[in-house]
């Protein structure tokens, strides 16, 4: 960035407009600014930052007193280049400011100018528009710029020795890097606790899912792929049995559509009778038909012919009427020619002298209204006169009264001046006193912050202190919740333990019942053999015709088979029980699985001083159930009376867990989702404090530093302001600016009195003039008055003789009437004679038209009477009457027609359907059972199949809930993962950033960056002669490669030596801050006080200076030292204001 050009006017001591060719002054690489103390040298630096960012650093507010007092509107404009790699960029800036308060100002125009290709184009024209687009093109904040533009070399001076602690101290405010370690131990800290509370709820909905592993997600879809084979099956014998049904529906359908086609066809022969009657109907409506249009044309001739007699009676009689008209139309015209000829010569004669006459009355008017204008501007004049003499006494008295006014004010002028040394004085003082009052202001502020933080503070405890009451209640709630856990628990293991027991026992009674089963069947056999032995017969089995002792009687063998069938059944049904039980067994061994699922949920959602005791109670109630378990075991004998009655009860058991099984699934979802509510508030709340803690510690740290910078201030007022006490220096600045704001006032009114005196002798001078134009004028207008009157009375006099006393006007309208009146009555009879001659013409050619019509009309009736004659008779008619009783209506004829048609079509169809039927049916039939036996088996397999549909579907449904829970629960496994790695390297990150740690980095690292720039500028400076280097201990040492490297201390540096490494310093330093821009900044001041220095080091300033013009480096030193002003060959003089008078002034000096 470069400066090219700035204009202020209005900006505290800078009353009239100034300004500043810097293209002129920035040539030689150096210049100097140079004036008094306080005569607005600072304020040049003030009018760029007001420009580019609408706001002077120094000032309270930004813009609050900067205005000068005797002003009421404030400018600048800054123009300025960019360098790029496509050429330099020209800007400009344009600000202006009003007067809305004794202190206050309000912008009132704002605009930044771009200069490109010859033209300039307005980029922004609104404050906050050109603020912002100012920060985009520099790249740099008004502080940046500011620190970056200004090097108070006296600072860095003290930079040089400072110890390596207090530099980086220095570093750190410089670049301001307190915040960032702050502020970024703060996030971190809340970062953490964030993934914390984050990665804990990933796995609490991790547990929430349940079972949704790789295992789990193999085992429904095994179970899936059984359900769709099962389906399968079902539905091919489905298909099979509706293809069935489908073949015998179809010869169903066929059976009834023939035997509909058959009851169709027997109506259809019924109405043919009918049929035929309507076919002999249409027959003679046929020939009545064809006679139609004969007998038309026999009508319309009669009806012409009588039309056309008619119409020739009607034609006669208008002719007739038409000839007399015309012969009264003859006479009107003759008479209207007549009367015309005779009296239009005489009234066009008397119109033209009439209308000389008119010319001559107008012309009369506009001289006498000329008369009357002269006659007022004659009276105009007088009074002119009269009043300018008037006039001229008045100024001439108030001249005389202004110079004695003039001479009272300059007396008073010498009292009301105040000595600019008191004033210098004064204002010192008061600049002071508002630093006090800024820094009193500040501190209770400060004070108020500090107290909101503390009230913020007990917010946070107090928040905290309610969030562990009802982390407190929540754990009551849990502990309820639990407890009914544990007694669903406790009472599903101890009827699935008692269905175990039951379920052991059973094989035995089964085996027990099949052995008398058995032994009843050998009896059965051995009684049914008995039965068929005879004396002297062959055994079967041992073959001996012997039978001394058969097994039973007859009457025994009745019983044996009774029992055996008692034994079979028996077994059946606890075989059957048996499929129940375990049935059962496997349903709450699923709730029991899905209550430990609940309880392991539990566990792993909270923390283990909580989940301690209530884990106790939860093993106490599992004790308690297995030792009952114990119990069952040990228990003798079973009835199937008593196992189904057991069945039952346990039937309505599991219905009632499973229904408290659901409530507290939900009733665990409501706590979990609490549990992470409350985790995450705690979190929050931990963060929020700890925050909040850091920011109440760093406000007391400023607190105490803005209270020590008072105290310091406060003590060493004595010291520098003995003569005022700071409580009345208001006082006395307020009188000083009335006593200025007097002498101000008598001064504009001196002005105005110089102003005024000359105004009134100007105007003496002009009322002089005035008076003999208005002189010369009365006399103009006195000869033209009289002439005109002569030319009016002559005018007056000819025009009587032509009209007297009447309007020339009205009697040139009267004859103009007539002679129009005479003119139209004679075209308007021409007009009705040629009208009345053409109607004759037309009524004579259609008298005779119409007489040749009815003769036509005549020969074309007889013509049509001889026709019907001879077609009638051909026909079989013998009247027109009987030709109309035939006909028959179109709708009718298309009716009958169609109702024919249909009933032969019809017929013809029904035959060859019920032939087709009969050939697809090929002597098939169903009957009523049969279709009723399909129906029943078809509905079979339906159920059937939708049967095995739903529990395909409930697989499916089962697999993909648990395809969905396993797809986020690897998504919830991989987050937690990532949850883990973060807390790790937050945690890492903590430890690094614990206390002030690196924030002392980032200074040791950017004392590192300045000191090696600093260095490769000192070694341009003094031609590789000194280098900076940084100690271990953070110190800067000189090494002097002049003397082979030697490295000794900075303070052995001389005054020369001691500039040149602090300027290095300087420079190095504001280019580090100018990094944040877009564009590097050309020019800096200087602002270093060289009375210290003698010619020797003034020399070594000036060759050092001159050397950063290589670099493309303007320097502007600031200073009032008049040595080191005649050393520099351009300059910018600052005039400091006159008191009461002009502001400061510029003046350029070019050697």
């Amino acid at each position: 960035m470069r400066p090219i050009h700035l204009q202020i006017a209005g900006l505290q001591s800078y009353r009239e407009a100034q300004e500043i060719d810097f293209a002129a002054l920035t040539g030689a690489g150096v210049f100097g600014i140079f004036g008094p103390t306080g005569s607005g040298k600072s304020t040049l630096l003030d009018a760029i930052t007001l420009a580019l960012f609408g706001k002077v650093e120094r000032a309270p507010g930004g813009t609050q007193a900067i205005m000068n007092q005797a002003e009421q509107t404030l400018s600048v404009s800054f123009t300025f280049e960019l360098g790029s790699g496509s050429g330099a960029k020209r800007y400009r800036v344009d600000r202006q400011f009003k007067r809305s308060g004794e202190q206050s100002i309000l912008g009132s125009l704002c605009r930044l100018i771009h200069y490109r290709d010859g033209e300039s184009v307005v980029l922004a024209d609104k404050a906050g528009e050109v603020n912002q687009h100012i920060q985009d093109i520099l790249g740099l904040s008004m502080a940046d710029f500011t620190r970056a533009v200004v090097l108070p070399q006296g600072k860095f001076a003290e930079f040089l020795t400072l110890a390596g602690k207090d530099r980086r101290a220095m570093l750190q405010r410089l670049f301001h890097l307190e915040p960032y370690g702050d502020k970024l131990s703060a996030k971190t800290s809340a970062r953490y606790k964030e993934t914390d509370a984050a990665l804990k709820e990933l796995q609490a909905e991790q547990q929430g899912l349940g079972d949704a592993s790789e295992a789990a997600l193999a085992q429904a879809e095994a179970r899936l792929a059984e359900a769709r084979e099962a389906a399968r099956v079902l539905r091919e014998r489905l298909i099979a049995c509706e293809r069935r049904a489908t073949e015998l529906r179809a010869v169903r359908e066929l059976q009834r559509e023939r035997a509909a086609v058959a009851a169709r066809r027997a109506a259809l022969a019924a109405q043919a009778p009918h049929v035929a009657a309507l076919a002999g109907r249409l027959a003679r409506g046929a020939q009545a038909e064809r006679l139609r249009p004969l007998v038309r044309r026999l009508a319309a001739a009669e009806a012409q012919l009588a039309q056309q007699r008619a119409a020739a009676a009607a034609a006669a009689e208008a002719l007739a009427a038409a000839q007399g008209a015309l012969a009264q139309a003859q006479a009107a015209q003759a008479a209207a020619r007549d009367a015309l000829a005779a009296q239009e010569a005489p009234l066009a004669a008397r119109l033209e002298q009439l209308r000389q006459a008119a010319a001559l009355a107008a012309e009369l008017a506009q001289s006498r209204e000329r008369l009357a204008v002269l006659a007022a501007e004659a009276e105009r004049s007088r009074a002119q006169l009269a009043g300018l003499h008037a006039e001229q006494a008045r100024e001439a008295e108030l001249r005389e009264k202004a110079l004695q006014r003039q001479a009272q004010l300059k007396d008073e002028l010498k009292l009301a001046e105040v000595p600019r040394a008191y004033r210098d004085r004064l204002q010192e003082a008061l600049q002071e006193k508002r630093e006090l009052d800024r820094l009193g202001k500040q501190y209770g502020e400060q004070q108020a912050e500090l107290a909101r933080r503390q009230a913020e503070l007990e917010r946070l405890k107090q928040s905290l202190a309610a969030l562990e009451l009802t982390e407190k209640e929540w754990e009551s709630r849990g502990a309820v919740w639990l407890e009914r856990l544990a007694s669903l628990h406790t009472a599903c293991f101890q009827t699935e333990q008692r269905l175990s027991a039951l379920l052991g026992q059973i094989p035995d009674e089964i085996s027990r019942l099949k052995s008398m089963q058995k032994q009843a069947e050998r009896t059965a056999m051995a009684n049914a053999l008995a039965a068929h032995l005879h004396d002297g017969e062959a055994c079967p089995v041992c073959g001996s015709s012997v039978h001394p002792k058969p097994a039973v009687e007859r009457g025994e063998l009745t019983a044996v088979q009774s029992g055996e069938d008692m034994h079979h059944t028996a077994v059946a049904q606890l075989e059957r029980l048996q499929d129940d039980v375990r049935r059962r067994q496997l349903d709450l061994r699923q709730l029991l699985h899905a209550l430990q699922a609940m309880e392991q949920q539990w566990n792993q959602a909270v923390d283990e001083e909580v989940r301690q005791p209530l884990s106790e109670k939860l093993s106490a109630h599992h004790e308690a159930a297995a030792s009952l378990s114990a119990e069952f075991a040990g228990g003798t004998g079973v009835f199937a009376d008593e196992l189904q009655l057991l069945l039952d009860t346990s039937a309505n058991e599991l219905e009632l867990a499973r229904r408290e099984a659901q409530q507290l699934q939900h009733a665990l979802q409501t706590l979990l989702q609490e549990k992470r509510q409350l985790v995450k508030q705690r979190h929050d709340l931990d963060a929020r404090e700890q925050t909040a803690r850091g920011v109440y510690e760093a406000e007391a740290q400023k607190a105490a530093e803005t209270r020590d910078l008072l105290q310091t201030l406060s003590s060493g007022w004595t010291n520098r302001f003995p003569d005022y006490r700071p409580e009345d220096v208001a006082a006395l600045a307020e009188r000083l600016k009335q006593q200025e704001q007097l002498a101000d006032e008598l001064k504009s009114r001196l002005d105005k009195s110089v102003e005024f005196l000359s105004a009134k002798q100007t105007r003496m001078e002009q009322l002089l003039q005035e008076v003999g134009e208005a002189e010369k004028q009365a006399v103009r207008i006195t000869a033209e008055q009289q002439a005109l009157q002569q030319h009016v009375d002559a005018q007056a006099e000819r025009l009587y003789a032509w009209v007297g006393d009447e309007d020339a006007g009205g009697l040139a309208s009267e004859a103009q009437t007539r002679l129009n009146e005479l003119r139209t009555e004679a075209q308007r009879t021409a007009k009705l004679l040629e009208e009345m001659q053409s109607g004759y013409q037309e009524s004579a050619k259609t008298e005779s038209a119409v007489r040749q019509a009815a003769e036509s009309a005549r020969l074309a009736l007889e013509e049509a009477e001889r026709e019907w004659a001879q077609q009638s008779e051909a026909e079989g008619f013998s009247t027109v009457q009987e030709v109309s009783d035939a006909l028959i209506s179109p709708e009718q004829q298309q009716q009958w027609s169609a109702e024919v048609e249909a009933h032969g079509k019809l017929e013809h169809q029904l035959s060859a359907r019920l032939a087709e039927l009969d050939h697809e049916l090929a002597g098939r039939e169903v009957t009523d059972d049969m279709w009723e036996a399909m129906e029943r088996e078809l509905g079979e397999c339906k159920a059937q199949d939708e049967a095995a549909l739903q529990t395909m579907a409930k697989a499916e449904r089962d697999w993909e809930d648990l395809q969905a829970k396993h797809r986020r629960w690897r998504e919830l496994e991989s987050k937690q993962t990532a949850c883990r790695s973060e807390l790790e390297r937050l945690g890492k990150l903590q430890s690094v950033l614990r206390g002030n740690a690196f924030v002392e980095f980032l200074a040791e690292e950017q004392l590192m960056h300045v000191s090696r720039a600093a260095s490769e500028r000192l070694g341009q400076l003094t031609r590789q002669r000194y280098a900076i280097e940084v100690d271990s201990g953070g110190g800067f040492v000189m090494r002097d490669d002049a003397n082979g490297g030697v490295r000794r201390p900075v303070t052995t540096l001389s005054g020369g030596e001691t500039f040149l490494t602090s300027l290095s310093l300087a420079l190095a330093l504001s280019m580090q801050i100018q990094l944040k821009g877009e564009h590097p900044l050309e020019f800096f001041f200087l602002d270093e006080g060289f009375g210290t220095l003698d010619q020797e080091l003034l020399d070594t300033v000036i060759t050092a200076l001159e050397k950063l013009h290589t670099d493309k480096l303007t320097v502007g030193v600031i200073s009032h030292v008049p040595e080191l002003r005649a050393r520099l060959p351009r300059r910018l003089v600052v005039h400091p204001a006159e008191p009461g008078g002009q502001g400061s002034r510029i003046s350029m000096e070019i050697m």
